[in-house]
């Protein structure tokens, strides 16, 4: 190879890497795949996975999503007595003892998803969840009150935790899938023969 060539090919990659981390060309490091059994990862799912089952409204002419509301959601996360652990597999229906899972039956907001970007529509209409934020006063009787309150409220959210997916797929039916990963979401389409279509989004980073 000659010298400019040369000068050409690394300055290729350096643009190539570059543009990478900010988001703008796909991420192509992490492979995706999901049965009736389990989703993997090849860059690792320590962080746990959510799936956000989807009502669409509008598609794109690709007809990938581009309305939708969030009618439920489900995510199971790595119990903190092994979080140091890598996982890169998690099962649906086998109770390993290694992640738990639950329902969030408040996340029902209405989205446009534009490029690499998912932004809510409806913002006036959140709801919270089960675990949520206490404004703490500066009382002593307030504040043993709310201590009791959220104790309560933790206690509530743990009692909601299974070993096994709580969900099942729904054919014919959209998902939006969150690795609570920087770099990549997913679009999931389970079809009517229960085949599942992982169509992986690469997110945008800072440089």
């Amino acid at each position: 190879m000659n010298k400019p060539r040369l000068i050409k090919f690394i300055l290729y990659i350096s643009f190539a890497a570059t543009f990478s981390s900010c988001g703008l060309i796909p991420n192509l490091g992490c492979d995706i795949k999901m049965t009736s059994e389990y989703i993997e990862s090849t860059c690792g799912l320590h962080n746990g996975v959510r799936f956000e089952q989807l009502q669409v409204d509008t598609f794109y002419e690709d007809k990938s999503p581009k309305k939708f509301r969030v009618v439920l959601a489900f995510e199971g996360h790595l119990i903190d007595s092994i979080y140091n652990k890598q996982v890169d597999r998690i099962y649906f229906n086998r109770p390993t003892g290694m992640y738990l899972w639950r329902t969030d039956t408040f996340s029902n907001g209405m989205y446009h998803k534009y490029g690499m970007h998912k932004e809510r529509i409806n913002k006036m209409e959140v709801a919270l969840d089960s675990v949520t934020e206490t404004r703490v006063i500066a009382d002593y009787d307030n504040i043993q009150k709310l201590e009791a309150e959220t104790k309560a409220k933790i206690k509530q959210y743990q009692s909601t935790l299974q070993k096994t997916c709580p969900e099942k797929f729904k054919p014919n039916t959209w998902y939006y899938i969150t690795f609570f990963d920087q770099r990549y979401e997913a679009y999931l389409y389970v079809d009517k023969e229960m085949n599942y279509k992982i169509e992986k989004i690469s997110l945008p980073t800072n440089f």
